[in-house]
């Protein structure tokens, strides 16, 4: 780096997605829509696992 900066900690931001998005951000209220969609696929794969095992084991 040619900056003088001594305070930069390294290459890597360590700071959360969720902290680097801003609460009003237009694209906000997707997260509660893409949440639900996540937790009902984890619902299907769980079934289809389960399901999996009953007919092999």
């Amino acid at each position: 780096m040619s900056s003088s900066d001594s305070h930069q900690e390294g290459p890597f931001s360590y700071v959360s997605p969720e902290a680097q998005v801003l609460k009003h951000h237009p694209a906000a209220p997707d997260r509660a829509m893409v949440d639900q969609a996540l937790t009902a696929l984890v619902g299907a794969a769980t079934g289809l696992i389960n399901a999996w095992h009953r007919l092999v084991g």
